[in-house]
């Protein structure tokens, strides 16, 4: 299903782009909007599909592992620069701390995925002028990467079913799917951890995992 899906969504995504490349750039502006709708649809389609087949392959454990040893600090960096646009956009600042000798073994394509899914759930959380740390820290034998913000915060009714994919479906204000949170926590479990989040409504929120020191 998921191959099947995946090739009439790249029919969709490729046409709409050769029809955009010679779409008319003022004479018929409308149509224009249409065919931009219709891909960022498209897209968006293809990345909850793919999102949900990697949650599909974490939770039947297929997901394979590249363990390496990395630094917190570069780990770190990487996801605030790859998100710095979309957090200047809204105000918000993205800081890094990381002590000096902080290096763990992980399979860093994943953690800084799971990683990216906790910056970018906190965004949402975070009004303009507010504040996003990312900090690495060792921890007894382990490292602990965390993601803390100063958004609205958390219910106890929130934190109590915040990584329940169904529940965070069925809230109106909800935007998307939670399948951010369930991905993280799934890449974090994945390397033999578990995700922790710690929050009170108005006063932000941490999420934070540790992973073996090198």
């Amino acid at each position: 299903m998921s191959h099947a899906l995946r090739n009439s969504l790249s029919v969709i995504v490729t046409g709409s782009a050769l029809l955009l490349r010679n779409a008319p750039t003022a004479e018929d502006g409308r149509a224009r909007r249409q065919l931009e709708a219709i891909q960022r649809a498209a897209l968006r389609m293809n990345r909850i599909l793919q999102s949900l087949t990697e949650l599909e392959h974490l939770e039947s454990g297929a997901l394979p592992l590249d363990r390496h040893p990395h630094a917190a600090a570069d780990i770190l960096s990487g996801v605030a620069a790859e998100l710095a646009s979309a957090a200047r956009e809204k105000s918000v600042a993205i800081t890094v701390g990381a002590a000096e000798g902080a290096v763990t073994v992980c399979d860093r394509v994943r953690i800084e995925e799971a990683l990216t899914h906790l910056v970018g759930n906190a965004l949402k959380a975070t009004e303009p002028g507010g504040a996003i740390t990312l900090t690495g820290a060792r921890q007894g034998p382990d490292v602990r990467l965390s993601v803390a913000d100063t958004g609205r915060g958390m219910t106890a009714d929130e934190l109590a079913n915040i990584f329940d994919r169904r529940w965070l479906a069925r809230r109106k204000a909800h935007d998307g799917l939670g399948l951010g949170l369930a991905l993280a926590r799934g890449i974090v479990r994945a390397h033999g951890s578990e995700l922790h989040v710690e929050s009170r409504e108005g006063a932000g929120a941490t999420f934070w995992f540790t992973l073996p020191a090198k």
